[in-house]
């Protein structure tokens, strides 16, 4: 288990960014090994979205408020279905959520773009943020765990998806991957044409059409 963040960075998130991206070197180096020994074991990197998980209750913050997750949120049968594929069948990689994977894939054809969107309050940071205060005592499981937390949804099971369009297709064979690949690849290709390929700041208006497109998910 990774995040989406082992390939996409947020902001606020920079100790928690690089503990993941540390799991999935540790991963890509552990799945080598297995297969120079021959050994008959599939190493799968899993990368959830935003899961309704009490992580954003229980996190120690100092934003002044209680964090979220940038939407869409999924619900944590999301990646209970993807980590299950996952024990039966070989794969190498797998996101849990589909506006995960248009993250990645912007991440991977417009780095610059991503970080133009990424660095925008609207879409960088207040994306995060919730309107519940929370002080940097407030409760949290940063030195121990918090008393009596044995939830396994969050605060967010109002506005949490249910389900992934594309895990769903993508767990149903070559046929779904590829046609579900080839939307979120034109998705991806449609970043970079409105970053532009050299290196220049997108406008506004790009900005915020593919920021949308990326948070719907």
């Amino acid at each position: 288990m990774s995040s989406v963040e082992s390939k996409v960075s947020l902001p606020l998130n920079s100790a928690y960014a690089s503990s993941k991206h540390g799991i999935a070197g540790f991963v890509d180096g552990l799945r080598r090994e297995l297969m120079h020994e021959g050994a008959p074991v599939s190493v799968t990197n899993v990368m959830p979205g935003t899961i309704n998980t009490p992580f954003f209750n229980n996190a120690r913050t100092k934003i002044g408020v209680k964090p979220q997750g940038p939407p869409p949120i999924y619900q944590p049968k999301v990646v209970a279905d993807v980590i299950l594929y996952a024990a039966e069948h070989p794969v190498r990689d797998m996101v849990a959520g589909g506006a995960a994977k248009v993250m990645i894939l912007g991440q991977t054809f417009a780095p610059g773009f991503m970080d133009a969107l990424l660095s925008t309050d609207r879409f960088g940071f207040q994306t995060q943020k919730t309107n519940e205060p929370k002080s940097v005592d407030g409760p949290n499981n940063f030195y121990a765990p918090v008393e009596g937390e044995d939830r396994t949804e969050g605060d967010f099971s109002h506005k949490a998806k249910a389900y992934s369009l594309y895990d769903r297709l993508q767990m149903r064979g070559a046929v779904g991957t590829v046609l579900v690949g080839g939307a979120l690849g034109a998705a991806a290709l449609l970043l970079a044409r409105a970053y532009g390929g050299n290196g220049s700041k997108p406008s506004l208006r790009h900005q915020t059409a593919a920021g949308r497109s990326l948070i719907k998910g």
